[in-house]
């Protein structure tokens, strides 16, 4: 890990984490909807744990995947096709890269 992953973790680890609002909520109707999530990231695995561990997103989400766990993050296409064959998709046709969890709720209209 590099150092910058090692700061970024600590970092996130004193100062926490707090879900974006809707962000739970939505996913939770794609799931009762029968599609399945996944969390992708650039950042390192270290990172990822500090962030995901907090918000209890580890079953909320199918998958989460860091940038290491797929071979390369953006902008190559290793994160979403990871993602796509962990979860069991059937095409690359039925899947759905969102730029970021922010987006989620106003794009799916929750927001105000």
């Amino acid at each position: 890990m590099t150092n910058d992953g090692i700061l970024t973790s600590e970092f996130v680890k004193t100062e926490g984490v707090t879900a974006v609002r809707g962000a739970e909520d939505v996913i939770g109707l794609l799931h009762d909807a029968g599609v399945k999530a996944a969390l992708t990231t650039g950042f390192s695995p270290a990172t990822t744990r500090a962030i995901v561990a907090p918000l209890e997103w580890e079953d909320l989400v199918d998958v989460v995947l860091s940038a290491a766990d797929a071979g390369r993050g953006r902008p190559y296409p290793d994160l979403p096709l990871t993602a796509l064959l962990r979860t069991g998709a059937s095409s690359v046709e039925s899947m759905v890269v969102i730029g970021s969890i922010a987006e989620l709720p106003a794009l799916l209209g929750f927001d105000d």
